[in-house]
């Protein structure tokens, strides 16, 4: 079977500084992701909105990803012009979450938040390959390295975020995201740049098996993932009945283990497999989100900082894993298609989680998101064993 693939040329460029440009973009694109489930609270209140109408907000916020996440890594391997879409991504990211504060309807802000999920979807393909590519067998620790600019960033925007909103509302707190948006989709210009040819090449059924198993415990693990943390804030909000700036530093705090558990994940997979340490991540994050829900606050938020260590802890290995396996002419994708199937996870968790917390009550419906991390944890057994060369 033929397909159409890439042969690309990337232009060299120490793999440190290709590292160094990619976290700080990663801090900025992962900040941004935190953005709307932490001004959630506040959009259901201005809006009179019910749990399943935040729900579709977040589901349309991830619908996109599904499709263009694949595409943009396809035409990314073709191009080469990886570093202006992740540049136009990061600053449509931040315009499409500056503009939800002027939106008149619930219709707005669901365009608005596509725009926004549009800019997100440009960012793992892109940036994973970069990393993919200059470190090789090394991968593990290149990704969770680079993972340390994801979690600083999710730990630091809802903190940030949170008290901005509550010292000086919607204006000045979004103007600051897309301000930094702005700057470092500047810097990633200078990443290393690629071109790109096309050229027709044997479609390798072993790749297509692992972009699938990979792909399908990314699904799962990013159900637990979605179904829980995008409702984390608005938990916090109406059911322990903490004001905005709080949800915010807990929510920080959830996050910021992850500068530990990124790197310690993917430099421990490099030793004894990606499978093991992922299986494990996915174990913990189902076991410590239990926990968190069933121990009274604020003793929870130990098992809330755990529940944040786990999630990191393998999130850079399905990239790292598809890596290992696939030939580097289509990295982008195959980690466009490995993201757009784990993001087919963040659409249907929101609904899935929004509409039993109508019914059943918010707590009881992360509970039940929760244990899709137990069913990843199992499907880990099917990734493909550790390849020494390539």
């Amino acid at each position: 079977m033929k397909c159409l693939s890439l042969q690309s040329t990337t232009i060299t460029q120490k793999p440190e500084a290709t590292l160094g440009i990619t976290v700080v973009a990663h801090f900025v694109n992962d900040g941004l992701d935190v953005v709307l489930p932490l001004i959630m609270p506040i959009l259901v209140a201005k809006y009179a909105l019910n749990l399943f109408e935040a729900g579709v907000i977040l589901t349309c916020y991830s619908a996109t990803t599904v499709v263009s996440q694949p595409l943009l890594g396809y035409v990314s391997d073709i191009t080469g012009h990886k570093k202006i879409y992740l540049a136009s991504g990061l600053i449509l990211m931040g315009l499409g979450l500056y503009l939800v504060q002027f939106a008149p309807s619930l219709l707005w802000i669901l365009f608005c938040s596509f725009l926004a999920g549009l800019g997100f979807s440009v960012y793992h393909p892109a940036a994973m390959s970069f990393i993919n590519i200059a470190y090789g067998e090394k991968r593990g620790f290149g990704l969770g390295f680079h993972g340390v600019g994801g979690s600083l960033g999710r730990g630091v925007y809802p903190t940030a975020l949170g008290i901005l909103l509550a010292a000086y509302g919607f204006g000045s707190a979004l103007i600051s995201t897309l301000s930094m948006a702005i700057i470092v989709a500047i810097l990633a210009l200078r990443l290393p740049s690629s071109t790109g040819s096309r050229k027709a090449r044997e479609f390798r059924l072993a790749s297509g098996y692992v972009i699938l198993i990979t792909g399908a415990v990314f699904f799962l693990r990013t159900l637990a993932y979605a179904g829980t943390v995008n409702f984390i804030p608005t938990y916090l909000v109406r059911e322990l009945h903490l004001d905005i700036a709080a949800a915010g530093i807990a929510t920080s705090i959830m996050f910021i283990l992850g500068i530990v558990s990124q790197p310690l994940g993917g430099h421990i997979s490099d030793k004894i497999g990606r499978r093991a340490v992922l299986g494990m991540s996915c174990l913990l994050m189902g076991l410590s989100f239990v926990f968190f829900l069933w121990i009274p606050y604020p003793a929870s938020l130990v098992f809330l900082s755990l529940f944040g260590f786990s999630i990191f802890l393998g999130f850079p290995l399905p990239y790292a894993i598809v890596g290992d396996h696939v030939p580097r002419e289509t990295i982008s994708t195959s980690l466009g298609l490995v993201s757009g199937l784990g993001s087919a996870g963040g659409i249907i968790a929101p609904l899935f989680v929004g509409g039993l917390g109508d019914h059943f009550g918010l707590g009881n419906a992360m509970f039940y998101a929760s244990t899709f991390a137990f069913v990843a944890a199992l499907m880990c057994i099917f990734l493909p064993k550790p390849k020494k060369k390539r």
